[in-house]
């Protein structure tokens, strides 16, 4: 099954007999609801996945049916749109959206759960999805990959400066073959061994690097990486505290939270 992207749907190619059958927006008896092809994925049940900018379509193994439907918002009930790239892991279908992040299906292509840059994703325009051992992703995307372990809720963001070629990525610009993962975009293309990814489940210790007190006339600092306490006199108009995370999987990375 080949995809094409300007209008003509996808093209059937029977092998044994030479034959070549279009299914289009306008082909009889099986007929798509869009003819642009974006990604056509094959699933392990041997369902065809037809993507679309604005829906799926599901051709039956058999040939003999399609189901389509437009995967929603399942809060505000507003219709995804622009997929470039789907995945299957367990018994879940992960959807690439352009500008909705990654978006969890089921078999019936109803959306319980969707990973956007608010859970961490390094941006919402999804362009590739590939399925990892141990419930694990990669998403390329317009700024970045993300590896998402499912299991712990976790995800680490790459970027240009952590080794990739760049931090644009692009559609349809992709392939796993021999346990490498090859993704481009512009200026380049950039090779992945997800073997070799490894995550930090232990959130790194913080010190405390420094304190500065300033007041009118007044200025004391400390650089005690000891430190257990800080007693601010009554004179310190400003007080700063200096702090830093031990990190090495993902340095560039490491937030903190403080109140």
């Amino acid at each position: 099954v080949f995809g094409t992207e300007k209008t003509r749907g996808v093209l059937v190619w029977h092998i044994k007999n030479r034959r070549v059958i279009p299914i289009t927006d306008e082909s009889i008896p099986l007929k798509l609801p869009s003819g642009i092809v974006n990604k056509v994925f094959v699933a392990k049940d041997n369902a065809v996945w037809v993507l679309s900018d604005n829906v799926v379509s599901i051709i039956d193994p058999s040939f003999k049916r399609i189901s389509s439907y437009t995967p929603k918002d399942p809060v505000n009930g507003k219709p995804y749109s622009l997929f470039f790239d789907i995945c299957e892991n367990g018994e879940s279908y992960w959807l690439g959206s352009y500008g909705s992040g990654l978006l969890r299906l089921d078999k019936n292509g109803i959306v319980s759960e969707a990973i956007n840059t608010s859970r961490g994703l390094s941006n919402d325009a999804v362009y590739q999805v590939y399925s990892l051992p141990g419930d694990r992703m990669i998403v390329t995307s317009n700024n970045g990959i993300s590896v998402i372990d499912l299991r712990q809720q976790l995800v680490n963001r790459y970027y240009q400066t952590d080794g990739l070629h760049g931090n644009a990525f692009e559609e349809v610009s992709g392939c796993m073959e021999d346990g490498r993962i090859y993704v481009g975009g512009l200026n380049g293309f950039t090779v992945i061994e997800p073997a070799r990814l490894t995550t930090n489940y232990a959130a790194p210790r913080v010190y405390i690097t420094g304190a500065e007190m300033k007041g009118e006339k007044k200025r004391a600092d400390t650089n005690n990486l000891h430190l257990q306490y800080l007693e601010v006199p009554v004179w310190a108009e400003q007080t700063s505290l200096f702090f830093s995370a031990i990190d090495y999987t993902n340095p560039g990375q490491v937030s903190f939270a403080y109140r």
